[in-house]
């Protein structure tokens, strides 16, 4: 993920990881994006017609393994970008909830080829 423009935005090791990245609507594939280079940069972003999406994986113990979920968030750096993403969100949700389906089963992927078990919480 990294390398397609999130930035770790913090860490709970062994509960949770939230990176974010910034993007144009319609946009976001788009390799000009603007790529904040860390925490602090992503934070102060505000350049108008963009979003800043962020994503949480969530690591829970549960039946003596782990689940991990993802959480998706997005907000406008302008009034006029949010309500275009208000009114688009029934479009842009479903393809941004299978790019997090994705990352999701590679995640389990990985761990199922891995020599050493995941820890369990």
């Amino acid at each position: 993920m990294m390398d397609i423009g999130f930035v770790m935005l913090g860490v709970m090791p062994m509960r949770e990881i939230v990176v974010g990245r910034v993007a144009r609507p319609l946009k976001v594939l788009r390799p000009d994006q603007p790529r904040p280079k860390d925490k602090k940069e992503y934070l102060a972003f505000d350049r108008p017609k963009h979003v800043k999406l962020v994503t949480s994986f969530v690591l829970k113990g549960e039946n003596g393994g782990t689940t991990v979920t993802a959480e998706l968030r997005a907000t406008a750096t302008d009034p006029g970008t949010a309500r275009w993403i208000a009114r688009a969100w029934p479009v842009v949700g479903p393809p941004s909830e299978a790019f997090a389906r994705g990352w999701l089963e590679a995640i389990a992927k990985r761990v199922a080829t891995t020599s050493t078990p995941p820890p369990t919480l």
